[in-house]
């Protein structure tokens, strides 16, 4: 019951992105493609002289196949945030799960602020 697939690739090593299209092709054969974002991250954007990968390979490849692109560094910390921000902003919410949502808005404004 997977809503969101992240397949991770080292923007320093071509085949690391050849692994990324063998795991798409699983992915489609595995489960239903429809209700699973996929996100291909291309980590490593520290090493951006030792690039084998071209961004925009990368972009027209997550473009074919309907998935979402992110560029990483988890050494710095560089677009980590980001990228869940995004995710979080494109997972499908089931019909039970958006009634439980908390509106901020109406948290903030029911009178004291403390939650107790």
């Amino acid at each position: 019951n997977a809503q969101v697939a992240v397949i991770v690739y080292d923007i320093t090593s071509r085949p690391s992105f050849q692994r990324v299209k063998t795991f798409v092709r699983q992915l489609n054969h595995h489960l239903e493609r429809e209700s699973v974002l996929i996100v291909v991250c291309g980590n490593k954007g520290d090493l951006e002289e030792q690039r084998e990968v071209p961004k925009e390979e990368a972009l027209e490849y997550v473009d074919e196949i309907g998935a979402l692109y992110h560029e990483t560094s988890c050494l710095s910390g560089q677009g980590v945030a980001d990228m869940f921000d995004t995710i979080f902003d494109h997972m499908p919410l089931h019909e039970d799960e958006e009634d439980s949502l908390v509106d901020p808005i109406a948290v903030s404004q029911s009178g004291s602020g403390c939650p107790c």
